[in-house]
């Protein structure tokens, strides 16, 4: 990408920006997705509803403050900012873009061996893809990214998105 003719980091960290209104919606599908993932938690595995943060704090901890650096940061750089930059000309139209980013986004989690990665993994990837293609920025992208994957692990389904961790039935 940085070999792209005119571009620049400081562009693709801040991109166009977010409207209030935009900012306003997306806090909306972040507790409508945060609702849904807890009442799938319940429904899917109920004995781990909250027990990574009850039963493991620290760990828990360290989660939340490495995974928007070291996950969400890195997928959003290659997922959003890179595939958007490099594929969008082959795409008739917004939602035909955001429907091929979150069918990739949601293969990509096929890694972890079972049906709930990559069915959540749909559900974010369009609205990552969504809210990227109003604010082209790489720091809204991977925020957004990192509050949806916290949620997750904090709910108790994060386990899905483990490959070599427990094998949930």
């Amino acid at each position: 990408m940085r070999r792209a003719p005119g571009f620049s980091w400081r562009d693709l960290w801040y991109g166009n920006g977010w409207t209030a209104d935009q900012k306003k919606q997306a806090l909306i599908r972040l507790i409508a997705a945060t609702a849904f993932i807890v009442i799938l938690t319940c429904i899917v595995t109920p004995n781990r509803l909250f027990s990574f943060p009850l039963q493991r704090p620290r760990l828990w901890l360290i989660v939340m403050v490495l995974y928007p650096i070291l996950s969400a940061l890195p997928q959003e750089l290659v997922l959003r900012s890179f595939f958007f930059r490099r594929y969008g000309v082959l795409f008739f139209g917004k939602t035909t873009m955001i429907a091929a980013n979150a069918f990739c986004f949601a293969l990509i989690h096929m890694m972890f061996h079972n049906w709930i990665s990559p069915l959540l993994s749909a559900f974010g990837g369009t609205l990552f893809a969504y809210s990227y293609t109003q604010h082209h920025s790489l720091k809204w992208a991977a925020v957004e990214h990192s509050l949806y994957g916290c949620i997750v692990f904090t709910a108790g389904i994060g386990v899905y998105f483990l490959v070599g961790a427990f094998r949930p039935s």
